[in-house]
């Protein structure tokens, strides 16, 4: 994911007029609701992961790496994808979010002095 504070998205914030960055800012606002959104079915997907992580390596303990153990992993890491993934996305749009409004704060002290 990309680092919002790099310098090139510092600069493209520098170009864009208030309004443009206030819906800017709403649109990554938007976009960090949509992905809480589905925060009940990823916490059932997370749950599951972590249940077939546990047997995993409780069978790969107990019995080795046998066909049951790799599609429990192979489950695990499935399961799990999509909640790191959407975590991922999150703090993607809330650093976006929280470099407009930093912006959008620096624009306002720069014209009040």
């Amino acid at each position: 994911m990309r680092n919002t504070g790099e310098a090139g998205w510092s600069e493209m914030l520098d170009v864009l007029s208030e309004d443009e960055l206030r819906q800017y800012g709403q649109m990554a606002l938007d976009q960090m609701k949509i992905e809480a959104r589905w925060a009940w079915l990823q916490a059932f997907l997370i749950a599951g992961g972590l249940l077939c992580l546990a047997y995993g390596v409780v069978g790969g303990v107990r019995r080795g790496a046998d066909w049951a153990v790799i599609y429990a992993f192979a489950a695990s890491a499935g399961l799990l994808y999509w909640p790191w993934r959407s975590r991922q996305i999150k703090r993607l749009w809330r650093g976006h979010y929280d470099a407009v409004k930093h912006e959008l704060e620096r624009r306002q002290s720069e014209a009040g002095t």
